[in-house]
């Protein structure tokens, strides 16, 4: 393809004007016409489907148009509220001494480093050279002298 590629949003514009209702279902309102067309908005867009898809290229590329429709997003980002990105506080610092809940020794390990996934929303830890989430780790138990 020698010319530019289309945004996904042009591609949205596209498929409306083609007659496509995006938040249907795609047999319910397919005919061979409105099929080409999708698929000539496919070409535009540089869209190619997953080699393991068990189903057309038409179909795979207005399910590709509608999953950013269902989670409400644009094709640009917005600036200024940052209310829904923010992260949560970590359950622990670096360098604090931990127990596996799942363990029944009574070893303690020490959290060497520790990053933030965005995609699981969530922090892991590095103990003992393997990446874990705070789910199986516990705070150390301090125990009362007698």
């Amino acid at each position: 393809m020698a010319g530019k590629r289309i945004t996904i949003e042009e591609a949205r514009k596209l498929a409306r004007k083609a007659g496509w209702n995006l938040s249907e279902d795609f047999h319910s309102q397919s005919s061979g016409s409105m099929v080409s067309d999708l698929l000539a908005i496919a070409t535009l867009k540089g869209y190619r489907k997953p080699k393991n898809a068990n189903g057309s290229k038409a179909r795979y590329f207005f399910a590709y148009l509608q999953r950013g429709m269902k989670k409400g997003l644009s094709g640009t980002k917005k600036r200024g509220s940052r209310a829904g990105n923010r992260r949560p506080k970590p359950k622990y610092e670096v360098g604090e001494i931990v127990m596996f809940k799942f363990r029944q020794s009574s070893q303690k390990y020490k959290i060497t480093m520790r990053d933030y996934r965005a995609d699981e929303k969530q922090y892991v830890y590095k103990v003992n050279n393997k990446w874990w989430s705070d789910k199986y780790l516990g705070k150390r138990k301090s125990r009362a002298k007698k």
